[in-house]
């Protein structure tokens, strides 16, 4: 049942992507699928403490989240604020979610999160109605984008993970009323075995013998 909800919204993402189409990716509407698979190190953001370990209340919108998460590897573009106990989310115990006020930004819901080191793979909880997750590479160029349940009484967990790094990530409202996310994942992009970077080099390495042996004849 997973696989096909994968193939699903592996389809739905791709009609989506723009320049970066030709990556390879895999959707995941499990969590536990995705983490499953992770094969490394998770990061997880549940927005209840900053990278420091300090709770954080938001208990009216307007408490910014900005670099708050700096240590953790991801920052935010200004207006994203934790906590919007005006909407109806379902089920959150406040300040746990995370939405966007229009604080400094033109856009009124969109989560625009930068990430310091390419990530390969990111998911987040959909607490809201309906919202779409959209991955940007390091040129900016769209890797895929993904849209959520349009049941806002339901949490919709949405996961990619794809070969091309990503850097930036948005979270955006579509359709509905209330709008926010938690739980953000992400995995740092696999490094190469030590066995691999070795293998990579010897052509390089054959080349430069190659010229020595040349000029030294």
């Amino acid at each position: 049942m997973i696989s096909n909800m994968i193939r699903t919204a592996l389809a739905a993402a791709l009609l989506g992507a723009g320049s970066g189409a030709n990556a390879q990716v895999t959707i995941y509407t499990d969590r536990a699928a995705f983490e499953a698979s992770a094969g490394g190190p998770l990061t997880l953001v549940n927005f209840d403490t900053d990278a420091s370990g300090n709770p954080i209340a938001a208990d009216s919108p307007g408490v910014l989240a900005g670099n708050l998460y700096a240590g953790f590897g991801v920052s935010f573009a200004a207006g994203v604020v934790f906590g919007e106990p005006n909407l109806p989310f379902i089920g959150v115990t406040p300040p746990n979610i995370i939405s966007n006020s229009g604080i400094n930004t033109p856009t009124p819901a969109l989560v625009n999160a930068t990430f310091s080191t390419p990530v390969a793979r990111v998911g987040i909880t959909d607490v809201g109605a309906e919202a779409v997750l959209r991955l940007y590479d390091t040129n900016n160029a769209l890797i895929a984008s993904v849209v959520t349940d349009t049941d806002p009484a339901t949490f919709d967990f949405v996961g990619v993970a794809s070969d091309t790094p990503i850097r930036r990530i948005e979270y955006d409202f579509v359709s509905g009323i209330g709008f926010g996310g938690d739980d953000l994942i992400y995995t740092p992009v696999p490094e190469l075995p030590p066995v691999l970077l070795l293998a990579a080099g010897l052509p390089f390495l054959a080349l430069r013998r190659g010229r020595s042996k040349r000029r030294g004849g």
